[in-house]
């Protein structure tokens, strides 16, 4: 009987129990979100957002990160500032979304039925968690019954009961919710239609070629120097095009220097010292791990065997050449010194093919006891003797191991590397010899072991690394920091920040930060002065913070609030844009109306160009690169006739005449095959941009950078 099916049989609380555990992996964002606070921001401490004025908690969201932060833990993961940064920005946009999407689903009366919720739940087509843990691994059908019956065992429970709430968050926040979305965005998808008459002048267009004639004048014949663009041309051009500056978010600049903290040539004698007085210890030891362990090794003990090209240190070549027990070193390795010593050769493969049957001790899942050692063990036992006696191993794998992933297999696990296994597994697959079997006991239960195959067989190595880092003392620490102390109190106490730079020899780096972000350009994680920028006027210059093995001390130059930018800023992102727009203008107005090409041409000392077989649907003309505004004029029939307006492309000002337009012949004008194509891209553009849409169009106002 296999697992699945005993948890269905016997374990009904165990499956419910399972169930709840897993929606720790669900964000319960709804549920959470529903709960709101009063007041604005600025008087109640409790909101780090809103979207549409709708209010995202800060109790809630601490909840959900929380949650992320030890779901990463469970894993083995290290929650460091960047990897914290990162779910706090993704959480943000989960919840930003669902109660967008929620509030649209609201206006529109979406509802989900009971009906709609018992063909999810019971359907040819289940949840994933549910399918996963409620089908026959024997038949691969998915048991409904067993869940019917469940969810009707826990609605008779009171509603305070956890494995009832548990439920009903898992179907009212994630199949609902998700059942609702993807009835939201089939409604919008729905809409998607491509006309017969549309189709019939995209084939127009698409066959059309042209042929031009046309003078180029370069915006580099005029000099930058002599193009003066002031603050107001600078506002007027972001006025005019506000859909392509503006941000939902505020952002900083800041000027900062560094004063290193790194080792210095005393620290690192220091931790050469140190490993050098280890060397006759690492040599008498008997075990290297507690040895390592209780000298505070840099480096833990691998307790593996690896290939040469596995070890990833240098003089790798001297080391495996060193006899058992032999010593190398001391060498610099990543920030260390190391002594290596080698533990122990031997010849063995890089990949094993082996098969097993196991008798479980514990559920994978819940890692709860199924069946008691002894028990267990007399079971393997009885196996290994059928085994013995010429019983077929594919049947009693199929009928007796407690491995679904291979049992329908004969437990075979095809080829693995020894990473893969854990470690008593590994250690008989690679240690012993090609058909022999064993009982190997691990911490799922017991396995009988044979091997089936050992390929590439080449030398292994056990070496012990004995590592110390070379740490900056607190005299290197201190004078770091005293030379940053130092320098702010200059630039405090009357010097530009600049000529502080310059007195105390560094230099001044720059970089514009964001809300959201957590890394700063040239220094890596520092929320800390991200938030520190958000929570200074312009101006303001920090006090030395310490951020690894360096002190920073900044000034915040430029304050630019959610919305249009202004100011120098603007000026970094528009200036060129403006200046190109003022030698157009200059250039139009020197050459005037144009009758003929070949006078423009002389204005600017140019040549008449020409360009054959411009086709519609290009955005590049030949030998002038990406211009889509000169594609575009070859086929307006108003320059059949004379020579167009100037044109103020992106790399200088044209004047084209059309020379002649000629239409190919277009295999593609089945209206039938186009529109289903058409609409097919329309649908999947639609359900990856609307979430982007929706979210460009809501109201959002970010707190987070008050509490994270």
């Amino acid at each position: 009987m296999s697992i699945i099916q005993k948890i269905r049989d016997k374990y009904a609380a165990l499956a419910i129990a399972v169930i709840a555990i897993a929606m720790v992996g669900f964000i319960l964002i709804d549920a959470l979100s529903s709960r709101t606070g009063g007041g604005a921001f600025g008087s109640n401490t409790t909101d780090v957002g809103k979207v549409n004025g709708e209010i995202i908690n800060r109790v809630d969201f601490d909840g959900l990160l929380k949650r992320a932060e030890d779901n990463y833990t469970s894993q083995g993961m290290q929650v460091n500032e960047e990897l914290r940064g990162q779910i706090n920005n993704s959480l943000w946009r989960q919840m930003v979304d669902q109660k967008i999407l929620d509030q649209q689903m609201d206006d529109l009366g979406l509802t989900f039925t009971q009906k709609e919720l018992d063909a999810v739940l019971y359907g040819a087509n289940p949840p994933e968690m549910l399918r996963e843990r409620f089908t026959d691994p024997k038949t691969g059908q998915y048991q409904a019954d067993q869940v019917r019956e469940m969810v009707r065992q826990l609605k008779r429970r009171p509603a305070s009961d956890p494995q009832r709430q548990a439920l009903e968050d898992y179907i009212n926040n994630k199949v609902i919710k998700d059942a609702l979305r993807n009835k939201y965005l089939i409604m919008l998808m729905g809409g998607a239609y491509y006309p017969k008459w549309l189709a019939e002048k995209d084939n127009q267009d698409n066959s059309a070629v042209a042929n031009i004639s046309y003078v180029d004048v370069p915006y580099a014949l005029i000099s930058d120097s002599s193009i003066k663009v002031t603050d107001a041309e600078i506002d007027d051009y972001v006025s005019a095009h506000k859909g392509e500056f503006k941000s939902d978010e505020a952002s900083r600049d800041i000027s900062y220097v560094l004063f290193s903290g790194d080792p210095s040539p005393k620290d690192s004698a220091v931790a050469l010292s140190q490993v050098e007085g280890l060397r006759a210890g690492l040599a008498d030891a008997k075990d290297p791990a507690v040895f390592l362990n209780e000298n505070g090794s840099s480096i833990t003990y691998n307790d593996q065997y690896q290939t040469k090209d596995a070890l990833q240190v240098p003089d790798k070549d001297s080391i495996v050449a060193l006899p058992i027990g032999g010593l190398f070193g001391p060498f610099l390795f990543n920030g260390s010194y190391a002594i290596a010593k080698m533990i122990d050769k031997k010849d063995l493969p890089d990949s094993v093919r082996a098969r097993h049957i196991l008798v479980g001790t514990i559920d994978p899942n819940t890692r709860q006891p199924t069946l008691d050692d002894s028990t267990a063990k007399r079971k393997i036992d009885s196996i290994q003797n059928l085994i013995d006696h010429g019983a077929n191993w594919d049947s009693l794998a199929a009928k007796l191991s407690d491995d679904p992933g291979s049992k329908d297999k004969g437990g075979d696990m095809g080829y693995f590397t020894a990473d893969r296994m854990v470690k008593e597994f590994s250690d008989f697959s690679f240690n012993g010899k090609k058909g022999e079997r064993k009982i190997v006991k691990t911490v799922f239960g017991y396995h009988l072991i044979e091997i089936l195959d050992q390929k590439n067989i080449e030398p292994h190595y056990k070496v012990a690394f004995m590592a110390k880092d070379i740490q900056p003392s607190d005299e290197t620490t201190n004078a770091a920091n005293v030379a940053a102390t130092s320098f702010s109190a200059d630039a405090q106490g009357g010097l530009s920040f600049e000529d502080a730079a310059r007195k105390h020899h560094v230099s001044v780096r720059t970089a514009s930060l964001h809300e959201s972000e957590y890394d700063v350009q040239g220094i890596g994680p520092a929320r800390s002065l991200i938030k520190w920028t958000f929570q200074s006027k312009k101006g303001t210059i920090g006090e030395p913070e310490e951020f690894g093995n360096e002190f920073i001390v900044a000034v915040v130059t430029g304050v630019h609030d959610a919305g249009l930018p202004s100011g120098t800023y603007a000026r970094l992102l528009v200036e060129n844009s403006v200046r190109r727009e003022k030698k157009a203008k200059i250039i139009s107005d020197k050459l005037g109306h144009v009758q003929d090409l070949s006078a423009a041409a002389a204005g600017y000392n140019q040549t008449v160009q020409h360009a054959d077989s411009v086709h519609f649907t290009s955005m590049a003309v030949q030998n002038l690169g990406n211009e889509p505004k000169v594609v575009g004029a070859a086929f307006f029939k108003g320059n059949l006739s004379k020579v167009s307006e100037p044109i103020q492309g992106n790399s200088g000002v044209y004047f084209l005449k059309t020379d002649g337009l000629i239409s190919l012949p277009n295999q593609n004008n089945d209206y039938t095959i186009q529109r289903q194509n058409m609409e097919g891209v329309m649908r999947q553009s639609i359900g990856q941009s609307s979430p982007e849409g929706m979210h460009e169009a809501a109201n959002i106002k970010d707190y987070r950078i008050k509490f994270y």
